[in-house]
């Protein structure tokens, strides 16, 4: 099968599931569904509702409790309604708002994170054989061989072009009273741990970012994992995608 020629068409959400640091599932870092920073800039606690084109979150995370029929493991999370949407949309050649920042960047001249995608996971999956497998209602009987997980927001740093809750450095200072400076809500979900290793061979590119990774439980965790069960070296870590 040959990959649809259109100008939506991106293989992530065929290959790629994205974590943030506060537990929001993406179709990759760049989602803009998946990015919910501004409501920790309120004084009192909001609701934290994912919005609406948003996959997910996890079930330890802040977003949980506001919605609890959308808070899914990593499985479900790349089957879930609205990337099973996604999926469909590219195919009939339909942009997809949450991939908008993507679409821009072409429209100014620039080299988008969709361009870039087939040189950063092409060589190691059979996409179009993925893409083959699409079910009618969008699915995908299969695990993502390429993930962007952010365990939490450990960081010593605080760069410029950062922010809480990304850094937890800058959240010492940042945060709001009802909110910690530091979050992770990787560290105590045990059942996605389970999952991780599980499919650890079916893995080949994984994207570490922070945070600052070295500062993050999970990093080493999932490290110590992937070469427990000799996962290590069927894997590789990208370049920055961005």
């Amino acid at each position: 099968m040959d990959l649809p020629e259109n100008e939506a068409f991106c293989i992530f959400p065929w290959v790629h599931l994205a974590g943030s640091v506060d537990g929001v599932w993406g179709r990759c870092c760049v989602d803009r569904a998946m990015n919910h920073d501004g409501l920790y800039s309120n004084e009192s606690e909001p609701e934290f509702a994912l919005k609406p084109d948003a996959l997910g979150c996890l079930p330890q995370s802040r977003y949980a409790p506001a919605n609890p029929d959308r808070a899914l493991g990593l499985i479900e999370a790349f089957n879930s309604p609205n990337m099973r949407r996604t999926r469909l949309a590219m195919l009939a050649g339909q942009r997809v708002d949450a991939c908008s920042y993507c679409y821009e960047r072409e429209a100014g001249g620039g080299e988008s994170y969709r361009q870039k995608a087939p040189q950063i996971i092409g060589a190691d999956v059979d996409v179009p054989a993925l893409v083959a497998l699409t079910d009618a209602n969008g699915s995908v009987p299969a695990f993502p061989p390429y993930l962007d997980l952010r365990f939490g927001n450990a960081c010593n740093l605080k760069c410029i072009m950062c922010s809480y809750p990304v850094s937890s450095r800058w959240g010492l200072d940042q945060h709001p009273t009802w909110a910690p400076a530091h979050i992770d809500p990787y560290r105590d979900d045990e059942q996605m741990w389970v999952v991780l290793r599980e499919h650890a061979h079916e893995l080949r590119r994984i994207y570490f970012a922070g945070g600052e990774p070295f500062l993050q439980q999970g990093h080493t965790r999932l490290l110590d994992l992937l070469t427990e069960v000799d996962a290590a070296p069927s894997i590789t870590s990208p370049t920055t995608p961005t």
